[in-house]
């Protein structure tokens, strides 16, 4: 899953400096890039201690 995302990002900044010759519109594509890269891995943080939080308290229910 790493290695698709990986790839995602790559891909996404590979694009960006196809479709922009400006500096300034390189800048913007590569923080939204980013910011949007940093913004799910956060999310996918808080959904997985969700997730192991729940599994965690039935099996100690047991």
């Amino acid at each position: 899953m790493g290695s698709l995302v990986g790839i995602g990002f790559t891909v996404s900044l590979f694009v960006s400096n196809l479709a922009f010759e400006d500096a300034a519109g390189l800048t913007q594509a590569k923080l939204g890039v980013l910011a949007g890269t940093l913004l799910s891995a956060l999310v996918g943080a808080v959904w997985l201690r969700v997730v192991l939080s729940r599994t965690s308290g039935h099996s100690s229910a047991r």
